[in-house]
């Protein structure tokens, strides 16, 4: 199998989960909005806000800041619930594996907010590209390339796999040899009879 497929059939099941749960697409409420986090800059993008659900539990989510801000909800920095729903608290409703909730204010029209954003795409194909590159320099050395590296055997054990020379051969090749010519070696005695 090719190693960039290889990856996709790894990779992409990831980044798909990773969109899926930055647009909430697990999770679910049913309940009041009943405050909202101080404003994390000059100009947010969202708001998180407190969800307090018909059984009395509580859930934090992030919404647009454009509709937050026509809900005209109150600031709460530690996101404690109130001890009561107020009367004014819009109500808003979100079931499980959709891509939307709705928000019905006490005189209004129900709206329908999409929970997919750029930013869950954006952050989804990113970490896709990442782990490409992450994987492609696993697999060969470098972000830009997946051809796997080639194995090159250490000295010590190409030295006579490679050459294909006998190892007790070459260590007597390596042995010293005697130059010049020296006196002979002495020879030994022969006869001499037995001594009495």
């Amino acid at each position: 199998m090719h190693p960039l497929l290889r990856y996709v059939l790894v990779g992409t099941p990831l980044a798909v989960l990773v969109f899926l749960g930055l647009s909430n697409f697990f999770t679910q409420w049913d309940g009041h909005a009943v405050s909202r986090r101080p404003a994390p800059s000059d100009d947010p993008a969202v708001f998180t806000v407190l969800v307090v659900t018909d059984d009395e539990t509580t859930t934090e989510v992030d919404w647009p800041a454009e509709l937050v801000q026509g809900l005209e909800l109150r600031v709460e920095p530690t996101g404690t619930p109130p001890p009561k729903v107020p009367e004014t608290a819009p109500r808003t409703a979100k079931s499980r594996f959709q891509f939307y909730f709705t928000v019905t204010p006490p005189a209004g029209d129900t709206q329908v907010v999409w929970t997919t954003t750029p930013q869950a795409i954006s952050a989804a194909v990113l970490l896709w590209l990442v782990g490409l590159a992450l994987f492609n320099v696993w697999q060969s050395g470098s972000p830009w390339s997946w051809e796997p590296k080639e194995m090159v055997l250490p000295a010590s054990q190409g030295g006579t796999q490679q050459t294909g020379l006998d190892p007790v051969a070459s260590s007597d090749q390596d042995r010293p040899r005697r130059q010049g010519k020296g006196p002979p070696p002495p020879r030994p005695r022969r006869g001499g009879g037995r001594r009495r």
